[in-house]
């Protein structure tokens, strides 16, 4: 067994001093300077500023639908973008511009030149659009007066103005009929809205945490959200906020962004 250090030296004290002769110690050689390694691992360079910059497209001249978040999510992002008729959809700003409110659900003509931000920036993934000018679309009706302050969506009270909605936000009034957690999850609940013609919208991405929507279940209440397709290509209403019987800017108003859980695996 090793003796603690302590212990080999104590032993050598003795050794030397009591013993009937002294001991001998080899005599250890000089270490050699060793000669240096290099590194296998190459220094990292500090990045460019060039490492920073976007990648830009072509200058496009495109038409589409305007479209503005309408309550903030995660890290207050509010997204300005413009959707075109091939499905794409552009990102023009992370936040509600003002200057933008009066193109709100428009359709708009926009000149500019697409870019994709660098890996080395945070960014939302998609493609970006720098813009040169923007006016409404030919033929498109401007609001009378202009708003000065972000449009709500419209109220939508049944089946056939929910669908017609599709890829835009609504404001959704009916009756929370239902309200179960989604599988294999429990931080995200789906529910059901029944409409005034019957009609039911399935809503997902209702975060679990929130007490309000489990308080309004059985009630009249307005839910603010994004219709999409969802499985089967049947519509959803992807949630945002409740507010209890008919609210014309429900959610809006706070300002306050709404806490989510972690999305599911």
């Amino acid at each position: 067994m090793a003796l603690p250090r302590l212990g080999v030296e104590l032993t050598l004290l003795l050794v030397l001093g009591c013993g009937p002769r002294p001991v001998a110690l080899e005599s250890v050689p000089p270490v050699e300077p060793t000669t240096p390694v290099e590194p296998t691992t190459p220094v990292e360079e500090p990045m460019s500023r060039e490492s920073f910059e976007p990648t830009y497209g072509d200058p496009v001249e495109r038409e589409g639908l305007f479209l503005m978040e309408p309550i903030a999510g995660g890290k207050r992002l509010q997204a300005c973008t413009i959707r075109f008729a091939d499905g794409e959809e552009w990102i023009l700003s992370y936040r509600a511009n003002p200057e933008f409110f009066q193109y709100v659900d428009k359709r708009v003509r926009v000149r500019g030149r697409p870019y994709w931000p660098s890996s080395n920036v945070q960014h939302v993934m998609g493609t970006h659009l720098q813009v040169e000018h923007l006016e409404l679309a030919e033929g498109e009706a401007p609001y009378d007066p202009l708003p000065t302050e972000m449009p709500a969506p419209p109220l939508v009270r049944d089946g056939d103005a929910f669908d017609e909605r599709e890829g835009r936000w609504a404001q959704c009034v009916g009756t929370l009929v239902s309200l179960e957690p989604e599988p294999d999850t429990s931080y995200w609940n789906r529910g059901v809205l029944r409409l005034a013609d019957n009609a039911e919208v399935t809503m997902s991405g209702i975060p679990s945490s929130e007490e309000a929507w489990r308080a309004h279940r059985g009630k009249l209440v307005t839910v603010l959200g994004k219709v999409f397709a969802g499985e089967g290509g049947n519509l959803e209403l992807g949630a945002r906020a409740v507010c209890l019987g008919e609210a014309p800017r429900c959610g809006m108003e706070t300002g306050v962004p709404r806490k989510t859980g972690p999305k599911p695996d």
